[in-house]
């Protein structure tokens, strides 16, 4: 615990406010990157198809983009904004979560019931691994991947060694997002009223009972005590001790209907912040106290539909999707810093730190430390280093099934981390 709290130290340092934010303008098909010192869109990339996941990798290097509508991935550099590569995938691709070594990309092909394999060296599909029906989101602790599939109720397991499937396990009605403790012992598939606990030594499979429970993105903290799991129809909030896999607390966010939808975890593990899309506000809840300490105001009819934080955690970046534009608040006090016109319909952010990756490239022994630390951990551990609020991650598709224009996942690549479907290291719709 003391090495991490010394890399997030040492990282906010060397990031600063350097970091950029990618933000998916699902009716546009571009990709609006942001650099966080100047508040300003840098470039537009042009990538033609629904960007509806982005996860980005430890090294900072790319920015992977999921184009539902194209069946491809496009692949993002994230020092000159050019596409290096367009890969081809299967159909309905909705989430994409990336190993912490860097080494394999895993994107749901939610129409074709499949998993395509990318190697990140060679930017081709190296295996497709048949799953269920409707493979919605996907985590990975290190050494598995998760796959839910939203009309089977069940979770595929992937070995990352063999890239094949080493089990398929029941969880409960309609799993719709998934994500894996920073520690990689537990992995939490939400479904409809009720979270599943997956035990990644033995796969047994516990089931927490929660109603109602509309499943819409799941976040954990940084040391794997809690876990958040927010519920879209609902506005609300459950919190789950790790430790006893049982609900210590329901914080009511936005009430019935607010379309509480993404959801991020600051980089230090101490605050929760959650978007309810139909009452125009964001959520801020302490991890301590298990409470709502400051709420958000967005302008009447905003629909926050994305979040994204920088990775010293000074800036929250809140997409709005129907009205095109992206809000910075500071997180010392919540207040507006600038609102940043983007593409027409935001629905996805991934936040990149290349400059702390390019700091830690150039001290050898600094990086390996940090990547031998994150090798069974998810986005939320890496958010240090690796701060991507990714749609599709660790959060899943909204509505009925499926949702091909709202696909979430999340986390938080790692993080999320993300809809993190995304988001999401973290984790972000």
């Amino acid at each position: 615990m003391l090495f991490r709290v010394s890399m997030f130290l040492f990282l906010s340092s060397l990031v600063g406010a350097a970091d950029l934010v990618y933000v998916g303008n699902k009716n546009a098909g571009t990709i609006s990157v942001i650099d966080s010192s100047i508040q300003q869109v840098i470039a537009t990339v042009s990538l033609g198809g629904l960007p509806s996941a982005i996860a980005i990798g430890i090294n900072q290097a790319q920015a992977y983009v999921v184009n539902t509508a194209n069946n491809n991935i496009s692949v993002i550099d994230t020092t000159n904004q050019s596409v290096t590569a367009t890969i081809a995938v299967g159909n309905g691709p909705s989430a994409i979560a990336i190993t912490p070594d860097n080494q394999f990309a895993y994107v749901c092909n939610t129409s074709s019931n499949s998993v395509s394999v990318i190697s990140t060296a060679s930017q081709s599909v190296i295996a497709t691994i048949n799953v269920g029906t409707g493979p919605s989101a996907v985590a990975t602790n290190g050494t598995q991947v998760y796959v839910t599939n939203q009309q089977d109720n069940t979770v595929s397991v992937i070995n990352i060694g063999s890239q094949t499937v080493i089990a398929t396990l029941s969880v409960g009605t309609s799993p719709t997002s998934v994500a894996a403790t920073p520690n990689g012992s537990q992995v939490y598939v939400g479904n409809q009223n009720s979270i599943s606990v997956i035990n990644t030594n033995t796969l047994a499979v516990t089931s927490i009972s929660i109603n109602p429970y509309t499943g819409s993105a799941l976040v954990i903290t940084p040391d794997s005590s809690f876990v958040y799991a927010c519920s879209y129809n609902d506005g609300i909030v459950e919190v789950i001790r790790v430790s006893s896999q049982s609900v210590i607390s329901t914080i009511n966010v936005g009430g019935f209907g607010a379309g509480t939808d993404a959801m991020i975890i600051s980089p230090d593990g101490s605050s929760v912040y959650v978007s309810n899309g139909d009452s125009s506000s964001v959520s801020v809840i302490s991890v301590a106290s298990q409470s709502i300490v400051a709420t958000i105001s967005l302008a009447v009819g905003d629909t926050p539909a994305a979040l994204g934080i920088t990775s010293n955690g000074s800036l929250i970046y809140v997409a709005s999707s129907n009205t095109n534009n992206v809000q910075v608040f500071n997180t010392s006090n919540y207040s507006l810093l600038t609102t940043i016109p983007v593409g027409s319909y935001p629905g996805v952010i991934g936040v990149a730190a290349p400059n702390a990756a390019s700091a830690l490239s150039a001290n050898g022994s600094a990086i390996t430390a940090t990547q031998q630390s994150l090798q069974l951990t998810n986005s939320a551990t890496a958010n240090a280093l690796n701060d991507v609020q990714t749609t599709g991650i660790f959060s899943a598709a909204q509505g009925t099934f499926p949702d091909l224009l709202n696909p979430h996942i999340i986390d938080n690549s790692v993080p999320y981390t993300q809809e993190t479907n995304l988001p999401p290291v973290w984790c972000s719709h």
